[in-house]
């Protein structure tokens, strides 16, 4: 018999599973009838995790769990066509793979028949092309995929096709006429091949007909199947019949304890409601199709589909529902959907009444503090997970007995949060570090080692770009097999950069990118400067032969060859597998190649050996598809199918661990947890999209019960996570641009949520509020905004102050000092002085400290960027930091500078050449004009820089101030003048620093007349300072620098100038923020992520540029007044 056991709570349904389990093994062991206590039991799931929960579950139970298998439904059926049919494979040569590559074989004979014409334009004529047979190999796997879908959906499509009956109810082939005639000729090259006719379609028919004469026996076990879902119409039809011969107990999660297969959205009623009334017909929709609970219709047809499918093939039902008070909003969310109730009662309410806090059916009221169901805003995901981080130490603080075992963390795709998890929850400081574990992301994903094997894979196709060949070589077994460590590698990878290594291994092989031979910013070309520069000096090489095109790179010394001996022979390796793979070979040869590569580059650990041995799984599992399609194959098809191949590997045995799991939104994931979090619910990421494929016959037909959507999908997950929670909901998304802070969607379904909490739920005491009142105090209290930093004012505020807010709050205490910082304004009172009563900081004694002058100046460089690197010895990786990857095609504003530095500096006469050898100016002609302009631009530069002349000597400074000594060496020019020169514009920055210089001077009285700073477009000068007034300036810049070391100092040179010139606070955020062409102080990495928007900051912004800009700025107007 097929039994049915119902209930609301997954705890209930593991009670009466391990009950069920315990009743099979109690009979009599002297009876040889019964049941063999060594046979299996058997228990269909529909995920490892479920499995593991069940397992663990049975065992906290029973006190253990014991040969029991777990089954995927799809693995049992099959195995149950081996038991009852004869001639049955392991695997069907029906499959996905199997199909695909057979279809690799027909299609291309097929494609000038009338009938594929609808798919002939997705391949060309030249079948011999590399991208023709990637596009050939997309193709037929999307074929096969859709083919797969039939054999489970819509059997007697494939049976008809079979045997060639067009007349199949609800399907018109005429718009594709080809797939009959494609899947026919699939069946006749199985059977040429000696592979079995047997698929699923062919066999459901046989295999129900089978069990269902079987006769039921004492001594077979029963099957259970626990929480899945939803089953296809074919699967459960194969299920009823094996309740013929034994008993089969489906556990299934079902939400409402009253029958709801006939719930509908409001959308859809409307549509039918339209749809009568053009009929013209009498009888009413609302006869026939019920809204009832508003999440239920909207969330649940995946679940009405297969409620009214079980009712219509069990035989008995057994209802173990459990009701309970609801006492929270969580629970009274639940509660509703459970009695299928709109505010406490399953009466329809008017208009009036549902749009109202309520008169007959009032609003249900909730403690204002309840925090069961919380949504959080954030900027990125990074902060999402901060803020996830902080508010899952305040639930545990709050409930010393939830553990971290009590919490799952969901999301729409793991792949994207994970590297952010490891970030924010592995960099935790001990006493705030949650234990976590991350499940879900397949081995390609979760190993270095992988990743870069693919890569390696891919290496034919690559221009061998500088990135991508040291990213291969800095993975750590790859080290290791060329006997390079660490260290040898940095030193490596700067020696390249400097080199001039951009791309291509040498000049011949730019062809294939239709380049002309160049030999220049090749692999080739650096390693010749690399080698040469350690034989000789390059200076002496290139002035005694003019005709060398390459020169030497000289800083190698010593051992140090050793490190570019190996890496050479790395590099060797890589050019010898980018032709391998070039060349045309057969599956079985294609595998062969990839063992050895792996053997070559790889020297693993122990870490390793899981991967490896999943790998080789991988590969070994491609070969026997060599049978189906004999001729050669690409490189790139090869590299697709054993990428896909990786990617079904998972590395889900993590899951349930005792600690927080994050994972991906999966069907089945309805496993009750305390705490259910929900990251990532934006609105353009869930319900997730499916691209529909345009030949798919099922999307064009009329739909069936069972069929599967991946939006529908989607809304059952999140309301069985819904469900799941037991005491906590916690939900986020990103609420707001990180750029530019505009507000972005939730997604719909969070949406609906909320609206049906404001529609249904008040706060304790605020019925008597306007609607409009209540509904906003409500979603106040549901939905948190969350700053962009964490060390946000919001996080750090008294509560006595009325802006705080309990529910937002930091455990970072780090960042506290950051907050009070960035909130107070900059004195202009000393820190350090003879009578300051302040003591000096805890650790550092009494004597005067050090403060180099060089220090200073770099300070006020990018004080952010100094207070990062300071206090978390931090820098921000940015875009220009990373390796160049194409050869040079002009010069960008820091070429320029870096080059008029050298021309001005140096008194080489033949310029050109050095830069041509070093790699570092375009090539071909265009090289020579870029060159002469960069001459023409620097021309007047060293003329001016000439004429001041370049002796120069040393002045120390030595100034006191409070209990800090300013110390170092400043040079001045011969002629009693500070010089200074810059090859390229003089900017606020580059002023103020030259000011702070000159103050030190003036400070000391040091005689000088004037300071002049010569630029590209500008010479500026500065006159003589007083000495006091200098050094109380000087004394306001050593206190700022010791205070923008404990906190952001908001000091943007400038903007700060567009400021005090224009006093216009749009042109001055303009500034800051910069445009696509003039990046403004706002753009840069360390400032972008301290302040991203100026307008929050404008008042400390402000402050700090009167007190630190302004005596330059005046100073500048009163000369030149």
């Amino acid at each position: 018999m097929l039994h049915l056991v119902q209930s609301n709570k997954m705890e209930v349904l593991v009670e009466e599973c391990t009950a069920w389990l315990n009743k099979q093994h109690k009979v009599d062991v002297t009876d040889t009838s019964v049941i063999s206590h060594f046979e299996p039991d058997t228990i269909l799931v529909q995920s490892p995790g479920m499995a593991q929960w069940l397992k663990v579950e049975i065992a906290n139970a029973l006190g253990i769990a014991a040969n029991i298998q777990f089954p995927l439904p799809s693995s049992f059926i099959w195995r149950l066509y081996q038991q009852n049919l004869t001639d049955i494979p392991d695997v069907s040569a029906f499959s996905k793979d199997n199909m695909t590559w057979k279809l690799m074989k027909l299609l291309p004979t097929l494609l000038q028949l009338e009938e594929f014409e609808s798919i002939r334009g997705y391949l060309t004529v030249d079948s011999t092309n590399t991208a023709e047979q990637v596009r050939l190999y997309e193709l037929c796997a999307k074929i096969a995929d859709i083919f797969d879908q039939y054999l489970m959906y819509r059997p007697d499509w494939i049976l008809a096709w079979e045997n060639d009956d067009p007349s199949i109810d609800g399907l018109d082939t005429t718009t594709q006429p080809w797939q009959p005639i494609l899947w026919r000729a699939l069946v006749r090259i199985s059977k040429e091949l000696g592979e079995s006719e047997y698929h699923r379609a062919n066999l459901h028919y046989r295999l129900i007909e089978q069990l269902e004469t079987q006769a039921k026996s004492s001594s077979t076990k029963g099957v259970a199947i626990f929480g899945i879902s939803a089953m296809p119409l074919q699967q459960l039809q194969v299920i009823k019949a094996l309740s013929a011969s034994r008993d089969v107990i489906i556990f299934w999660l079902n939400p409402s304890q009253h029958y709801w297969a006939d719930l509908v959205d409001e959308r859809y009623k409307a549509i039918q409601q339209l749809a009568r009334y053009d009929e013209n017909l009498e009888q009413a929709v609302e006869d026939y199709l019920d809204v009832g609970h508003a999440l239920l219709a909207s969330w649940g047809k995946l679940g009405r589909d297969y409620q009214d499918m079980l009712l219509e093939h069990v035989d008995q039902q057994y209802d173990h529902f459990e009701e309970s008070i609801p006492s929270s909003l969580l629970s009274h969310i639940q509660s509703g959907i459970y009695e299928l109730e709109t505010r406490g009662t399953q009466e329809e309410l008017t208009p009036d009444e549902f749009l109202s806090n309520g008169k007959a059916f009032p609003k249900i009221e909730i403690d204002k503090r309840d925090k069961s169901f919380q949504i959080h805003q954030c900027h990125s995901v990074v902060r999402e997970l901060e803020v996830l981080h902080d508010q899952l130490l305040h639930l545990f603080d709050n409930n010393p007995d939830w553990h971290p075992g009590d919490v799952i963390v969901m999301m729409p795709d793991i792949a994207v949060y994970a590297p952010f998890i490891e970030g924010v929850f592995g960099s935790a400081k001990a006493e705030l570090h949650i234990p976590y574990a991350i499940s879900d992301r397949n081995i390609n994903q979760e190993s270095p080692l992988l990743r870069s094997f693919v890569q390696l894979m891919k290496i034919h196709k690559s221009r061998l770009t500088l990135s991508e060949v040291l990213d291969i070589c800095e993975v750590p077994a790859v080290l290791e097999r060329f006997d390079l460590s660490a260290e040898e590698f940095t030193r490596l990878r700067h020696w390249l950069i400097d080199a001039g290594v951009r791309w291509g291994w040498d000049g011949e092989s730019k062809l294939r990118w239709d380049l002309p031979v160049e030999e220049q910013n090749s692999w080739l070309f650096g390693i010749k400067r690399l080698m040469s520069g350690y034989a000789m000096q390059s200076d002496g090489l290139f002035l005694n032969d003019s005709s060398y095109k390459v020169i030497p790179y000289d800083e190698i010394e010593g051992q140090q060859s050793v490190a570019l001996g190996k890496f050479y022979l790395y590099l060797q390796a890589l050019e010898y597998i980018s032709q391998w793979h070039a060349e045309p070979k057969t599956i079985q040869e294609r595998c062969v190649d990839a063992l050895n590569v792996f053997e070559r580059f790889y020297l693993p650990t122990v870490d390793d050996e899981h991967y490896i041995i999943q790998l080789r799984q991988s590969i070994e599992n491609l070969m026997p598809h060599q049978l189906q399609f004999s001729d050669a194959i690409e490189q790139d098809v090869f590299v697709d199918m054993l990428e896909q191949s990786l990617a079904s590997k998972g590395v889900g045995q993590r899951f349930l661990a005792g600690k927080v799991n994050f994972c991906t939104l999966m069907p089945m994931r309805s496993i009750p947890f305390k705490v259910v979090c929900l990251l990532g619910m934006n609105d353009d990421a869930y319900p997730r999209q499916s691209v529909p494929v345009g030949f798919d016959l099922m999307r064009m037909s009329k739909p069936r019960k069972g069929d599967r959507s991946r939006r529908l999908d989607d809304r059952y997950l999140f309301l069985e996570a819904i469900l799941s929670a037991r005491e906590c909901l916690y939900m986020s998304y990103l609420g707001f641009s990180l750029r530019d802070n505009t507000e972005r969607n939730e997604s719909i379904l969070v949406s609906e949520l909320v609206d049906y909490c404001l529609q249904h739920f008040a706060i304790e005491g605020e019925l008597g509020l306007q609607t409009q009142e209540t509904a906003d105090s409500l979603y106040q209290h549901l939905v948190r905004t969350h700053g962009l930093q964490p060390f946000s004012e919001m996080y750090f505020l008294s509560s006595d102050d009325e802006k705080s807010d309990s529910d937002i709050l930091s455990y970072q205490g780090h960042w506290l000092n950051v907050a009070n910082q960035s909130q107070q304004p900059v004195s202009s009172s000393p820190f350090w002085s003879n009578t300051s009563t302040q003591t000096v900081k805890a650790g550092k004694d009494d004597s005067q400290e050090e403060l180099d002058v060089a220090l200073l100046l770099q300070f006020f460089q990018n004080p952010i960027k100094a207070f990062f690197k300071h206090r978390w010895h931090t820098q921000l990786s940015v875009f220009s930091d990373l390796p160049q990857q194409d050869e040079p095609f002009g010069f960008d504003a820091l070429d320029n500078y870096v080059l008029g530095e050298r021309l001005v500096s140096s008194s080489n006469n033949d310029w050109f050449a050095q830069l041509r050898g070093e790699g570092r100016l375009p090539i071909g002609e265009s090289g020579k004009v870029y060159f002469e302009k960069l001459k023409h631009k620097f021309a007047e530069l060293v003329a001016n820089v000439e004429e001041l002349g370049t002796e120069q000597k040393r002045v120390e400074i030595n100034l006191t101030i409070g209990q800090r000594k300013l110390v170092g060496w400043l040079p001045v020019s011969a002629n009693g003048q500070l010089v200074n020169w810059r090859a390229g514009k003089l900017r606020a920055g580059h002023k103020f620093l030259f000011w702070i210089q000159w103050l030190m001077l003036m400070s000391q009285k040091t005689p000088l007349n004037s300071a002049l700073f010569v630029g590209v477009e500008e010479t500026f000068e500065l006159i003589p300072v007083e000495a006091d007034v200098a050094f109380q300036l000087i004394q306001r810049y050593v206190n700022t620098y010791e205070k923008g070391l404990d906190g952001p100092l908001y000091f943007f040179p400038e903007t700060g100038w567009e400021w005090l010139k224009t006093s216009d606070i749009n042109k001055t955020i303009a500034k800051f923020t910069g445009n696509s062409f003039s990046s403004g102080e706002g753009q840069e990495a360390h400032i972008m992520r301290v302040c991203s928007n100026l307008n929050d900051t404008f008042e400390l912004f402000q402050e700090t540029t009167e007190l630190l800009l302004k005596p330059l700025y005046e100073q500048v107007e009163k000369s030149d007044g």
